[in-house]
């Protein structure tokens, strides 16, 4: 859901003129040579806006923060190919997550963080996940299944808010100190950057195989179908849907600012 701020005229009045224009215009590199290019022409602006926690970064804090998040994932194995879980609400840290793995052409495995150990243990072994990003409140829950997943081992395990006993904390990624990034692999346009699950209403969740392309395409698709220009753009929905992602993405495309809500609520939006 995009706020309706209006701040450039359309630059094609004719829908079809427009889809010819959005397939001319070529695709950043990767994800994250995105990131790069917003970066250059808005580095002060605000990126994003998780209004609720009151946690905002600008487009420079994003791209050193998440540079940083690489270089320390790097620096525990986590290299091109390799598939990461992510199950965290709606934080700061689950895109800054995303965006490290596009940097080092690495696997994204979004996890609904209230899944039960039965079904956490089938995307992750589905997936053949070796690492897991989890938020404290859901520690215990993948606690309670890695041990049957030979792929992952207790210090693979990164736990976003309060340390949980035998985990790394993920704010320790930010600090990989003397982690060599020059061997970083650059993420092409078919690399895989996401395996998104199905809700799994027809039986077991099935893993949907996303690219950088894929990704790349529904952002700048969003951003320029309606040819108009905006300053801020809603993502309400959980980050382990896709919504979040493309949303983001076309905040980069627009050089905007994406205001983050901790859940759906008309409550919450109504007194923001």
């Amino acid at each position: 859901m995009a706020l309706a701020t209006r701040i450039a005229a359309p630059d094609c009045d004719d829908p079809l003129e427009r889809c010819r224009q959005i397939e001319a215009e070529p695709l950043p590199a990767s994800v994250w040579r995105l990131l790069d290019d917003a970066t250059r022409d808005a580095s002060d602006q605000l990126l994003w806006d998780f209004f609720q926690a009151q946690s905002r970064a600008t487009y420079a804090e994003v791209h050193e923060t998440a540079a940083a998040l690489a270089a320390g994932l790097y620096q525990r194995g986590v290299r091109q190919r390799s598939v990461v879980a992510i199950m965290l609400p709606n934080v700061p840290e689950y895109p800054l997550a995303w965006l490290a793995l596009a940097r080092l052409g690495a696997v994204a495995v979004p996890v609904n963080p209230q899944y039960t150990p039965r079904e956490i243990r089938y995307v992750l072994a589905d997936s053949a996940a070796s690492c897991v990003i989890v938020h404290d409140v859901g520690a215990s829950a993948v606690d309670s299944v890695i041990a049957s997943l030979p792929d992952i081992s207790p210090d693979r395990v990164f736990v976003v808010g309060k340390q949980a006993q035998g985990h790394e904390p993920f704010k320790d990624l930010l600090h990989a100190h003397g982690a060599d990034t020059s061997n970083f692999n650059e993420p092409q346009l078919d690399d895989l950057l996401s395996i998104q699950y199905t809700s799994g209403t027809t039986g077991l969740p099935k893993g949907c195989l996303l690219t950088h392309r894929q990704w790349l395409t529904c952002g700048k698709v969003n951003a320029r179908r309606d040819g108009r220009s905006y300053r801020r753009i809603l993502a309400s929905t959980p980050f382990f849907y896709m919504d979040p992602h493309w949303l983001l993405l076309m905040t980069l495309f627009q050089r905007a600012t994406l205001y983050v809500a901790e859940r759906q609520s008309a409550s919450h939006f109504m007194q923001w």
